[in-house]
């Protein structure tokens, strides 16, 4: 991935000279949950008005869809965010989402994906699932929203509060990618992915006994 050198700071890094632009690149977390929580409720009650289905059919796709979500936030992290490319437009691209982040890594406000380009995330999510599913893709979408939502409070607290001692595993996985090891523990949620797909930070996976049975 490429990124511009950490800065210590917490202030705003300017993205686009337009206020407009710029504007919508921000959020809080207020916002940011009202907005997710919403989004999955509405494609929930979408999903049982445009489908006959019973109650448990309709919440097992959307547990399905919480727990895919796990999978997809490990593949973008890894394959989309940490794509290196020489292209100059692709680079801007990975600034602008994911580089940013890593260089200001405290700054409030882009710790979280703001309204509009989760409205693309989730428009994206629900085409996709339409092709395999129709319109039961309203109850993966809620799941795939609500894990985004569950991630996203995660990745905030992470980033801004210190870490309950019960979830200090998580804390630690997540800024070692950040401070130490940015081409490992992809995984922000749950480690499980970096379980399975070996990009354990290494100072991690001695101590974890998934891989306790294997030689380094």
């Amino acid at each position: 991935m490429q990124t511009k050198e950490l800065s210590k700071t917490k202030e705003p890094a300017p993205i686009f000279k337009n206020k407009v632009l710029e504007a919508l690149t921000y959020t809080n977390f207020s916002i940011h949950i009202i907005w997710y929580l919403s989004l999955a409720i509405l494609s929930m009650i979408l999903g049982f008005i445009e489908n006959s289905v019973n109650v448990f059919s309709g919440l097992g796709i959307f547990i399905f869809g919480l727990f895919l979500w796990t999978l997809v936030e490990y593949i973008m992290h890894r394959f989309v965010f940490h794509y290196i490319s020489k292209n100059e437009y692709i680079k801007r691209f990975h600034y602008i989402f994911h580089g940013i982040h890593h260089q200001f890594p405290r700054e409030e406000k882009r710790t979280m994906m703001p309204p509009a380009g989760g409205l693309i995330y989730v428009t994206l999510y629900f085409a996709i699932g339409y092709l395999v599913m129709g319109n039961l893709s309203f109850f993966l979408t809620a799941g795939l929203t609500l894990g985004y939502l569950i991630y996203s409070g995660f990745h905030y607290s992470i980033h801004m509060f210190k870490a309950p001692k019960r979830l200090e595993f998580l804390w630690t996985h997540h800024l070692l990618h950040h401070y130490q090891e940015p081409e490992r523990a992809f995984g922000v949620s749950t480690r499980l992915w970096d379980k399975l797909f070996g990009t354990m930070p290494t100072k991690l996976r001695r101590k974890c006994s998934f891989f306790s049975k294997k030689k380094d």
